[in-house]
């Protein structure tokens, strides 16, 4: 009767102790990004400026979307995965200017508290093709 009981206290602090770690999208997790950032998109060495909304949902799950204003008109969405302190992600985008249309795939490192990301990035681009650089987002 004695180890069941102390079976059952070790399960109870176990499950305890687990509950007390917040998983991606859940509340006091570090790495959620939810909210406006502003976003640098470094591609052959051009930078195309702009902001990104995010939010993320239980389980890791990132939306959201963005504009670049400067040097040009690019509009799109963002999909992707929290995973530990890193987020997997996809960017359809289009050029509002000549119609230009892609993807923006990479993976990103997040700042603690969910302050920002970087990482590199591969892009397919309909009239350019592949292109490699960098996205930052910072608060």
């Amino acid at each position: 009767m004695r180890s069941t009981a102390s079976t059952l206290i070790l399960f109870a602090a176990f499950a305890a102790g687990c509950a007390g770690n917040p998983q991606p999208g859940e509340s006091g997790y570090p790495y959620n990004l939810t909210g406006r950032y502003q976003a640098e998109f470094l591609v052959e060495g051009n930078p195309y400026r702009g902001t990104m909304d995010l939010s993320t949902a239980p389980g890791g799950a990132v939306s959201g979307s963005f504009a670049v204003t400067d040097p040009g008109q690019v509009v799109g969405s963002v999909e992707g995965t929290i995973v530990a302190d890193s987020l997997d992600f996809a960017i359809p985008y289009e050029i509002l200017e000549n119609g230009c249309a892609g993807v923006v795939r990479g993976r990103g490192a997040i700042v603690q508290g969910g302050a920002g990301l970087a990482g590199p990035i591969q892009l397919d681009d309909a009239c350019d093709g592949q292109m490699s650089g960098t996205l930052t987002l910072t608060r």
